[in-house]
């Protein structure tokens, strides 16, 4: 099976717990590793492949988009905010938030940038 968003690619839970055909599938979500339990104890369970740890809270093309915004939420820290004022002179209350957008642990150098 291949993860992703294309056809026929696994992208949920349910749909890899469907794949694996009576197996459980489920992830940590303080680290997110994910465990793959067999149905019965005579199954077999082979895992291979090649993936990159993502340790950071952007998207892999930096950009954050509606469709990322629980993710990001989730994965950043509240950086405070201001009063900012549109084109009429009403005030708009602008919230910042704090991302890491490179890791240490992913081989680079820690990188955090405001939003």
């Amino acid at each position: 099976m291949t993860f992703g968003t294309g056809g026929g690619q696994v992208q949920t839970l349910a749909q890899l717990s469907a794949a694996l055909g009576g197996g459980t599938a489920s992830v940590n979500a303080t680290n997110g590793d994910i465990t793959v339990t067999a149905a019965n104890s005579t199954d077999q369970v082979t895992v291979t492949g090649t993936a990159t740890a993502s340790t950071t809270a952007l998207p892999a093309n930096g950009i954050v988009v509606a469709n990322d915004s629980s993710l990001f939420l989730g994965q950043s820290l509240a950086g405070g905010s201001v009063a900012a004022y549109d084109s009429t002179g009403a005030p708009v209350n602008m919230q910042f938030r704090w991302a890491k957008g490179a890791s240490a642990g992913g081989g680079g150098t820690d990188t955090w940038q405001l939003f």
